[in-house]
């Protein structure tokens, strides 16, 4: 904000910093380092400074860690935020150390090797982070994140390239969507996750074993399905092969089949109550009618719905559930193996939800 002074205003930042982080002192001059939290940090977010008065000298803060976990002295960390000064994450520096959400703020350059290992991170913040050019091995093993967009990674310097070291995200099954930044190097950064979704620009190339042990299903490029198809040519063959099992949507049409669907009932109430209900619709369907287990040609496919025992009586009916472009859904029973009145009337406390298979 500005402050005038006499004829003259003069402009005035405000940086925001948690009290109670302990520094180290580095090698370099006026340079420290996030070594911890003592007993002066109240817990839950912490903002790192861009520099810090220690001893009336002006430290810049670097970096997080210095190769081992820091010291939490028995404080909680739900947030970090490394703000716009830190520009490297040390190897282990959260390592073991819970943690909800990490903003990557615009300095950050690299984050090293088990970086957040262990943290059950959910939230990582990339928006800032166009410097990241490097993400260390194993880095995010051990968290519960479900997606990360790369997409601003590595923008503000001079190739784009962001490499991500080897099993970063190792096992973790909740990460199903990924947005790639512009060009990706790392090979198996995505093995054993359980990646569903991939957003990419009109990359040439993907690196070895990315998408090991996942099971893509749909994957968005930003290019046209020649360009797609060059891309894959150029990729191993076990990265062709879960490729070759995904749907492709191109700028120019799509490759493949879509992702058939399966439907699932569930909080299935009182069966005298019937009327149209909502469903969240993940994929776009050309075909109008959609029933359970088998497809009987174009606009229909049969399916069957079996409810668990939830009630039991309902187990074998069949519905026929009609989409519309707006997402809603009407279930209505064309065959029940128990009260014949119920059947051609529409259910009323059904919800369906449409998931890929």
């Amino acid at each position: 904000f500005d402050i005038a002074v006499g004829s003259k205003s003069v402009s005035v930042t405000i940086e925001i910093c948690s009290s109670g982080i302990l520094y180290t002192a580095t090698e370099s001059e006026n340079e420290v380092y996030v070594a911890g939290v003592g007993e002066a940090f109240p817990g839950g977010e912490l903002y790192i400074p861009r520099r810090v008065v220690i001893d009336d000298k002006v430290n810049s803060v670097g970096r997080i860690g210095n190769g081992t976990a820091i010291a939490t002295n028995g404080k909680s960390i739900t947030e970090v935020h490394t703000g716009d000064g830190v520009m490297m994450i040390q190897p282990y520096a959260f390592d073991g150390i819970s943690i909800q959400k990490a903003y990557i703020g615009t300095y950050v350059i690299w984050i090293w090797e088990y970086a957040f290992q262990n943290t059950g991170l959910e939230v990582l913040d990339l928006t800032n982070a166009v410097r990241l050019q490097e993400i260390g091995a194993g880095c995010f093993m051990g968290t519960n994140l479900a997606e990360v967009d790369f997409s601003n990674c590595a923008t503000a310097m001079g190739n784009g390239v962001l490499k991500i070291g080897a099993q970063a995200f190792f096992n973790v099954s909740s990460f199903t969507e990924v947005t790639l930044p512009e060009t990706l190097q790392g090979v198996y950064c995505f093995q054993n996750t359980g990646m569903k979704t991939v957003n990419m620009g009109a990359m040439t190339s993907l690196p070895e074993g990315v998408f090991l042990n996942c099971t893509l299903e749909t994957v968005n490029f930003d290019g046209t399905q020649e360009q797609f198809n060059a891309m894959k040519a150029a990729c191993d063959s076990g990265t062709q092969g879960v490729l070759d099992g995904a749907y492709i949507v191109c700028s120019d049409g799509t490759i493949g089949t879509m992702p058939h669907p399966t439907i699932q009932a569930a909080n299935v109430g009182n069966t005298t109550c019937w009327t149209a209900a909502v469903v969240n619709v993940e994929y776009s369907f050309d075909v109008a009618n959609l029933n359970l287990f088998s497809y009987t040609g174009a606009g229909t496919m049969r399916y069957e719905i079996s409810f668990g025992g939830v009630p039991a009586e309902m187990n074998g009916s069949t519905f026929t559930f009609t989409f519309t472009e707006t997402g809603t859904i009407e279930g209505v029973i064309t065959a029940y193996d128990g009260d014949e009145d119920l059947v051609g009337v529409t259910r009323t406390d059904l919800k369906v939800i449409v998931n890929a298979a």
